[in-house]
């Protein structure tokens, strides 16, 4: 290989690769692989840690409502137990419900959270203690005294009776929903969900109340105690839960209506008018996320009476994943709820995107640095590189004044040192081989002459002895007999043949530099192959040898050099002469027909 097909291969090289790119990519392709495989760690164990959160918020959440719900609701129980024992006790007498105002404010001011506390005799007889939204209380008695009206009298802060009474009107308690739910029960139980207006400002509110029956020791049912709750306190309760960013709890009955939330919403619609109050059913909320979740509560579970036990789930709404968890709560006496609690994944994934986008900074962070590193790296390691290359080049074209400074002391800085002194070492051999070329040349230039001159001495007596020996035969010196004829004639052509040994000399000089030129021209192949025979005969010697011609008499004359010819055949037979010691040494030429030998391109005969 040559060295420019070696210099073009290298030129092909270095456009295939780069060492800047084989220090850069390899940092760059880790960096990117171990802070990408950790980012995608640290956001999947952030999902886990997503799904863990929302899972214990949502069961924190329901497990409050829960707890809430039943201290609440068994407050009424205890209430009227209480008052069914200071009935038995004679701390109350059915027969004088004037009596009970005292008591009874008592009872309010020890429970806040209960709206009102009543009792309703069969013979339709009624107290109560109401207390208003401004947290003020109300007194309404109805008995024989007041002909069957129910009297309203405003308490002041000491319990006292605030005279006259603010209000009159028919009531009959045992017409009201809570006093018939006791009744149908037989037993104590819960009346379903009602609406009522309260006395201050007309506000309808839904509420549901707790009925005791009271038997008197004959086991003559008396009346009915009851304790009446507004689900809007349960509603101020799960307004305050604080449910990630945008939570919603709601509790609903196996019906689909609402029963509390804890958002804003009323509870009950006014489809004709308002003296129509109907109650909120979930799949009918003004409240996007309480509708969603109603619709698919119903969807999964065909209804919501199939719901039986607490469980987690989640859905989709507006492209945002939701958190679900439902619990079906029961505290006897015919309560039978669902709590729901929703939120979505948005409100635990802020700190996911910002540890996204801090893993995405710091991805682009350490990429950066690392191609920067990188370069820098490869810069201070490729630079010597890149000047040993240069110098390299330098040498290949043959430019011996090259050196490499690299201040290293590092391999490279060993390297720099040994290309220097290679360098040197390499110039001082070119040096001493140019040296021995010039002298090579002038030998063989000497040599040439040395030949010139030497053919030139043996060519002078070769000639004169040519030329007597040819005189003779021509009769120059008389007759002379066949054995003389002979003689002469041999070395005649003995003189020929060194002639042309002569000039095989200076043509094997010509030919070495280029400058031998064939002599063509017609001549006889069978009269050549005749003398190169006869000079061979000598060659036999002792052995039983005949040398033959057996060239047709007839056979054109072919297009050659005569006197490379004549070596070639010589040449021949002399190796048929050397190599075979009985029988004959046949020459013979036969010619080739072109037709069949289309690789000839010659327009004179070929032999062989």
């Amino acid at each position: 290989m040559s060295t420019q097909d070696l210099e073009n291969s290298n030129q092909k090289t270095s456009r295939k690769t780069s060492l800047r790119k084989v220090f850069v990519l390899p940092i760059v392709l880790q960096i990117m692989l171990a802070v990408g495989l950790t980012g995608w760690l640290s956001l999947r164990n952030g999902q886990k840690a997503v799904n863990n959160v929302a899972s214990q918020l949502l069961n924190g959440v329901t497990t409050r409502v829960d707890e809430h719900l039943e201290n609440y609701l068994a407050t009424s129980s205890l209430i009227n137990q209480v008052n069914r024992d200071a009935i038995r006790l004679n701390n109350l007498d059915v027969e004088n419900i004037w009596n009970w105002q005292p008591y009874l404010f008592k009872q309010m001011q020890l429970f806040p959270n209960i709206s009102s506390i009543s009792f309703g005799s069969t013979e339709g007889e009624a107290v109560w203690l109401f207390r208003l939204e401004d947290r003020r209380l109300q007194l309404g008695i109805s008995d024989y005294l007041t002909g069957g009206n129910i009297e309203k009298y405003t308490l002041d802060r000491q319990g006292n009776i605030i005279q006259p009474p603010i209000e009159s009107f028919p009531y009959d308690p045992r017409n009201r929903p809570w006093y018939q739910a006791v009744i149908q029960a037989g037993n104590p139980t819960w009346s379903k969900i009602y609406p009522w207006i309260d006395g201050n400002d007309s506000s309808v509110k839904f509420g549901i109340s707790n009925g005791l029956p009271y038997y008197d020791e004959q086991g003559i049912r008396q009346g009915i105690l009851n304790v009446h709750l507004t689900l809007d306190k349960i509603s101020q309760f799960l307004s305050k839960l604080k449910i990630g960013k945008s939570g919603k709890v709601f509790i609903v009955e196996r019906s689909g209506l609402i029963v509390a939330t804890s958002t804003s919403e009323e509870l009950f619609i006014t489809p004709d008018n308002e003296q129509n109050l109907q109650r909120l059913p979930a799949l009918e909320s003004s409240v996007p996320v309480i509708q969603a979740s109603a619709q698919y509560l119903h969807k999964t579970f065909l209804g919501l009476t199939k719901i039986n036990q607490s469980q987690q789930l989640s859905f989709e709404f507006n492209h945002q994943r939701h958190f679900l968890e439902i619990k079906p709560v029961t505290y006897g006496l015919g309560i039978d709820w669902i709590i729901v609690v929703v939120v979505p994944e948005a409100d635990f994934m802020e700190e996911i995107n910002i540890q996204r986008r801090n893993t995405i900074l710091l991805w682009l962070a350490a990429l950066g640095l690392a191609i920067l590193g990188g370069v820098l790296t490869s810069r201070w390691v490729i630079k010597p590189i890149i000047s040993l290359n240069k110098a390299a080049r330098g040498f290949a074209q043959g430019d011996w004044q090259q050196k490499v400074d690299i201040k290293h002391s590092d391999e490279l800085g060993e390297l720099a040192n040994t290309f220097n002194t290679m360098a040197v070492q390499l110039q001082e051999s070119f040096s001493t081989l140019e040296t021995k070329n010039s002298d090579l040349q002038r030998l063989d230039k000497l040599k040439v002459e040395f030949l010139a001159n030497t053919s030139h001495e043996l060519r002078t007596p070769l000639n004169g002895m040519i030329g007597i020996a040819e005189s003779m035969l021509d009769g120059a010196t008389g007759k002379l007999s066949k054995t003389q004829q002979k003689n002469l004639l041999m070395i005649a052509q003995s003189g020929h043949r060194l002639t042309d040994l002569v000039n095989d000399i200076l043509d094997f000089s010509k030919l070495k530099h280029q400058n031998l030129e064939l002599q063509l021209k017609p001549i006889g192949i069978r009269e050549i192959t005749e003398v190169v025979v006869t000079l061979c005969q000598s060659l036999v010697g002792s052995k039983k040898l005949e040398l033959v011609n057996s060239i047709p008499v007839d056979l054109p004359a072919v297009y050659a050099d005569e006197n490379r010819l004549h070596q070639i055949l010589y040449n021949l037979i002399g190796n048929g002469v050397k190599f075979t010691d009985t029988v004959k040494v046949e020459i013979s030429v036969d010619i080739i027909d072109r037709q069949q030998n289309s690789q000839f391109n010659s327009q004179h005969p070929i032999l062989k």
